[in-house]
């Protein structure tokens, strides 16, 4: 076998295959081994984990033998690391090992006894359903939601992304037990199905990781199966088996008091009152009494950090209420717009956080106006407080 390929690209195609090594294994992720195949001027690289395989391909110049073989991921990256940028590539295999030249460098390794055959194209069946989506709508689910995902959650549901799928709308949804984070999205093509499935967390991560160019991809859902496919890139990956919490029943159960600040000013207060507390459950109080919104935090020593908001829109009751400080963070970090909408119904049950449009200089500020913009809304948090 023998092929020619420049250095950007191979150095590219290693960096998309490098995500199926399972790193939890440790040292033994160092025998984790990607398979080239050469046939009719395509050049097909495979690598596979146990919940995870990655095909790329890449199509050649007239410069080429067919041919397949195996080798070690990681000591192959460290080759091309160390190759001057702009430069093409030969890898030829002779015997059980594997030559690779550049002009006066020249590198020779062992190959890996392992062949696997991939069976990712014959899996397809009258079963399967698919749907389009852009890699920025997948690179947006993940910065507005997948930081609320749970990990080695007992309810192994909690452990996923899941999509819901109503004709051309997805749903996507995350929850770790304290908060729930959901982001809905128009499709690129009419669906004409309904489905739920759930994607691991640790999967849909090396997903976003792969698809980091702007490319369109077709998305197949096959019985316990999921492919992402483009042009040159298909991975499949493995559903997660459970049945999600009925997350539209708590949206669309939405009452309470409306609480409308500046996104950037709230998010600094919190992050000044609980600088005093490192731990990952550091809690804040946020008080509303006599129009004036403040925040406070207590350490085990009894100190304390205290801060107050003058300009802000509240049209309910006196009212203090506790949160966990990272989780409502993270809310606001992932929020893009100026304005942050708070609901709140009282100091024990779930408070909504959603992004917001309105002006607070409005003169014109009220419940009616604020339920119309609701409306509008894809992007809807939900957390819960800490008991007083």
């Amino acid at each position: 076998m023998r092929f020619i390929i420049d250095k950007e690209n191979l150095d590219y195609i290693l960096k998309i295959m490098s995500c199926a090594i399972d790193r939890s294994i440790g040292d033994k992720s160092n025998d984790h081994c990607v398979l080239f195949q050469v046939c009719a001027k395509k050049l097909m690289i495979f690598s596979v984990n146990k919940s995870l395989e990655i095909i790329y391909t890449f199509f050649l110049s007239n410069v080429y033998e067919d041919g397949i073989l195996s080798v070690s991921l990681k000591k192959l990256i460290s080759i091309i690391k160390v190759i001057p940028n702009n430069e093409f590539i030969e890898l030829k295999k002779i015997n059980e090992e594997l030559l690779i030249n550049v002009k006066y460098l020249k590198f020779k390794i062992c190959l890996s006894s392992e062949i696997f055959i991939s069976n990712i194209h014959l899996e397809n069946n009258n079963n399967s359903m698919f749907f389009m989506i852009s890699s920025i709508q997948l690179q947006l689910i993940y910065k507005k939601i997948f930081f609320s995902i749970s990990e080695n959650d007992v309810r192994v549901y909690l452990n996923g992304v899941l999509f819901d799928i109503k004709g051309n709308i997805l749903y996507a949804v995350t929850s770790d037990g304290h908060r729930l984070s959901m982001y809905k999205l128009n499709l690129l093509d009419n669906s004409n199905f309904i489905k739920q499935i759930i994607i691991s967390g640790k999967n849909f991560s090396d997903v976003i990781n792969i698809f980091q160019k702007y490319e369109i991809i077709k998305i197949i859902i096959c019985g316990n199966f999921i492919k992402f496919i483009t042009k040159n890139i298909i991975v499949k990956t493995c559903l997660l088996i459970g049945k999600y919490p009925a997350y539209d029943t708590i949206i669309s159960n939405i009452i309470g008091d409306y609480l409308i600040c500046n996104k950037k000013d709230i998010l600094n207060i919190f992050l000044r009152v609980s600088i005093l507390e490192k731990r990952i459950d550091c809690v804040v109080k946020m008080s509303l009494v006599n129009k004036i919104l403040s925040l406070s935090s207590y350490t085990n020593i009894k100190e304390f950090a205290e801060d107050k908001m003058e300009n802000f829109f509240y049209n309910g009751k006196n009212i203090t209420i506790a949160f966990n400080a990272k989780y409502i963070i993270d809310i606001f970090n992932a929020i893009l717009s100026e304005f942050v909408l708070i609901i709140i119904s009282d100091f024990k049950s779930a408070v909504f956080i959603e992004p917001c449009d309105y002006n607070l200089n409005h003169e014109l500020m009220d419940t009616f106006k604020i339920e119309n913009l609701r409306n509008t809304n894809d992007n809807i948090y939900v957390l819960m407080p800490i008991k007083l």
